[in-house]
Parts: structure tokens; sequence; C-alpha cells
């Protein structure tokens, strides 16, 4: 068959974007090859090989996104979050950018910046079409109840059985709200406070003693207030020996009760 002068033209002026797709492709998929089994270091070099040589690549965000996962699992935290950042602002792709919103909650999670992480994990749950419902009022829940409210880490758990009950999260809280029952012992009671913001910084300081504790809303003297109790304890002498050394640290004078 003879090819028309016109028709080799064509073909010749298209043959550099064939072998570009074609070697984009093969790039990708190294990467993903390396994701895949497990070699993270290497899955962000070759990342990072693909968004130099091809940078105006549709998929360009997509494989930032999992070049951010990589760093996740190397705990390359800090590094994760900046990437996550910049998928979020200049994707155009909604369910992209909530992932990596998603990605940048996690990241300020591991690195212990717990309040500003459960304001991202909010904002998302807020958003309303998260496809991440489960793992959100679970991350929600687990932050309350370090941050020692464990009636609010009860309602978001209860919202995972109650809206997502075969999901993996379902089967973690069945286990932490045992954690959450109440526990009999000795605790020590440290006050009653009416301003939340004086019980937390007593809080604060209780922490780094790395003692358990409880800060509960009640209703004191016809009005909202704050207990704050540590513990428990198994034993009235752990009691007494711990409420010796939070008094030393906090100046703050308590007492043993049994519950």
């Amino acid at each position: 068959m003879k090819l028309s002068l016109k028709t080799v033209l064509i073909f010749f002026l298209f043959l550099p974007s064939l072998f570009s797709q074609t070697a984009s492709d093969q790039a990708l998929e190294k990467a993903e090859a390396a994701y895949l089994s497990g070699d993270f270091l290497e899955a962000v070099r070759l990342y990072n090989v693909f968004l130099e040589q091809f940078p105006s690549a549709s998929s360009g965000w997509e494989v930032s996104y999992w070049k951010g996962c990589a760093l996740m699992t190397l705990e390359k935290y800090n590094e994760a979050r900046v990437v996550f950042e910049a998928v979020k602002e200049k994707s155009s792709d909604l369910a992209l950018q909530e992932e990596a919103a998603l990605g940048i909650a996690d990241s300020l999670c591991y690195v212990g910046e717990k309040e500003s992480a459960l304001s991202q994990y909010e904002d998302l749950w807020a958003s309303g079409h998260s496809a991440n419902g489960s793992y959100l009022l679970y991350q929600i829940g687990m932050i309350w109840k370090e941050k020692g409210d464990t009636e609010k880490a009860r309602r978001y758990f209860q919202q995972i059985l109650s809206r997502f009950p075969e999901s993996y999260e379902a089967l973690k809280v069945k286990g932490e709200r045992l954690s959450l029952s109440k526990t009999r012992g000795y605790f020590i009671q440290m006050g009653i406070f009416h301003v939340k913001v004086n019980a937390e910084r007593l809080v604060t300081k209780i922490k780094n003693l790395r003692y358990p504790y409880q800060l509960e809303e009640i209703h004191f003297q016809g009005a909202k207030a704050y207990r704050l109790k540590v513990g428990a304890f198994s034993k009235r002498v752990e009691a007494r020996k711990a409420l010796f050394q939070i008094e030393q640290v906090t100046h703050v004078k308590g007492h043993v009760v049994e519950e």
C-alpha cells in the first residue's frame, strides 16, 4: 500500500508524542510497582523522576498524592504534608482534594499536633460528602479520648456503630467502648471547675506526669461545670502515691475516692 505524503507527514508529526506517552506510562508503572512491592523509598524516587520528566502529565497530581502516601509510610510526615497541601490547593479533582485533606490531617496527627488534626478531621466530617466517614469519626473519637473527654469520644464511636456497622472502624470501636466504660477502683478527685480553661491548665500538668485522667462535663450548683479525676488505680496506696506527686507538681490539693 502506498502512503500519501500527507499521511507520512502526520505520522512523523505525532510520533514524538506517541513515544512520550509510552515513556510516561512505563515510568509510572515502575513507580507503582515499587509502591505495591513495599519499596516506598524507591517509589518516592521514581515518582519524583516521573514528575520531573513529565510535568504536564494529566496524572501529575494523582502521582503527587501517591508520593505523599509513600512519604507517610516512611514516617516523613512533614514532607508528606507539604505534598498533600499542594495537591489539595492545585488539583481540580474534588475526590483527590478530599483525600489530600485527609492526608494533611493524618500527618498532623502523627507529629502530635492533635488540635490541628482534630480541626481538619471535623471539617472533613462536617463537609457531609466524605467517603471516609467511619475513619474520620474514629480519629475524632480517639483524639477526644486522649484529651480526656470520654463522653464526646463515646458519642463519635456510637455514630460509627449506627452509621457504619460493617466497617473496620466499627470492629475497633467495640474494643474502645469497653475501655471507655466506667472503671471501678481508686481515683484522685482534683476539683470541680466552672471555667473549663482552668481545668485544662491543670490537665496539661497532669498529662506531663503520664497519669490517665478524665475531664467530665457535669451540672454543679445549677450550672455547667467540669470535674477532673485522675486514675483509675487498683490500690489505694497507688492512688495516694500518685496524689503526692501530682500535688508536688501542680500545687493543687486533691483527694482519693473509691468508685
